[in-house]
This record gives structure tokens, sequence and C-alpha cells, in this order.
């Protein structure tokens, strides 16, 4: 759900010991070797994943609605109301909020003249940062191994090294490429992203 999100898959030898005793010992180990960081463990058998139905745990409590801040409350009242239940582990808010997040105000009338819309600029914005897979999917099939691979493009982290570069993202029109006079045009009316929550 971040950046700083790591997936780690153990893959056991025969004649292991179960699974859940491995996990029992590493949710003991890892929680006082890396103290503050959340660690949870997804169902290891194939049988729980579908019964889950691709969800990341067993019991999965959704909220939603327009009040962020009170569904995050209500969220850490009901995970604890839950927790009380015997046998629930690995409790955990699925969205981190103690994340830095910027704001991006766009002057809507002075974009629309040049052909842009608040679309656009989120769109394009949100493809440069995070990655065109959730947004456009793409895939490559190898003919030699009959693998499909996902295709993502994504602007390097390291290229988005302060404000000014957020600033000047080229903005694409009505899903044409990006020109020269686009990226000038964008740097004129994308208004400084300003700190938020």
């Amino acid at each position: 759900m971040g950046t700083g999100d790591a997936d780690i898959l153990v893959s056991l030898a025969d004649k292991h010991r179960p699974t859940a005793e491995y996990t029992r010992a590493l949710r003991d180990k890892l929680t006082v070797q890396f103290p503050g960081t959340e660690f949870y463990y997804l169902p290891t058998d194939m049988v729980s994943q579908i019964l889950n139905f691709g969800l990341p745990a067993q019991i999965d409590v959704q909220l939603a609605g327009l009040k962020v801040d009170e569904n995050r409350a209500l969220a850490e009242q009901l995970m604890q109301q839950i927790g009380r239940v015997p046998g629930t582990t690995d409790l955990r808010i699925q969205q981190p909020f103690n994340q830095p997040k910027w704001t991006v105000n766009v002057d809507r009338t002075r974009a629309q003249e040049v052909g842009y819309s608040q679309r656009d600029v989120a769109q394009d914005l949100l493809t440069s940062l995070s990655g065109s897979f959730q947004t456009s999917p793409t895939f490559y099939l190898n003919p030699q191994n009959h693998v499909s691979y996902n295709i993502a493009v994504q602007t390097p982290q390291y290229e988005v090294k302060d404000l000014q570069e957020l600033q000047n993202f080229p903005i694409a029109t009505n899903g044409s490429a990006s020109s020269r006079r686009s990226w000038a045009i964008s740097r004129r009316w994308c208004g400084a992203p300003s700190r938020g929550r």
C-alpha cells in the first residue's frame, strides 16, 4: 500500500514442520528485532487463498465514506473490538495514514484555455508517479516460455527530487503524446503543490 511495503516469500523444503509454527516464530522475533514495523502473514495454502476471494485476510472489514478522519477513528475502534476475539492475529488497517501527501492545485480555467482538463493532469501525474499498471495494464507474452509479464511505465523516483520537478511534469491531451509545447504550458499553469496531511 506504500513505498515502504515489501513482500517476503518463503519456500519450505520437503518434510518441513507445520507452517503455523514458522509463522508464530517469525511473528515473535520480527516484531522484537524491528520495532515500529508492521508484519502480517497472508494465507499460505491454496484453499485459504481461494476461500478468501483474493482478500489479504480471512476477516476483511471495509469502511467507505466521505469523512476520512471519522472513518479512520471508526476503523481503529473496530480493530480494537475485533482484537478481543480469541484467535485473531495480525490485525491492521491496510491503508497507512502517516505518509506525507501533496496537493496539486490546478487553475481549471487557464488549463481549459490550452486544452487540458483536471482529469488530464490527475491521470498523467498518477501514471507518472505510481506507474501505468493500475491505469492501463499492459502485458508481454514471451513466445519462448509462454509466460505473461506485466509492463509498467513510471518516472524513476530519483528523477523527482523536488517540487520543481513535479511542477514541470509534461501533460498530454486527449491521449496524445506530450510535446515540448505542452510541457512549457503545463509549467505555467500547474500550480505549485502545497503540503497537506
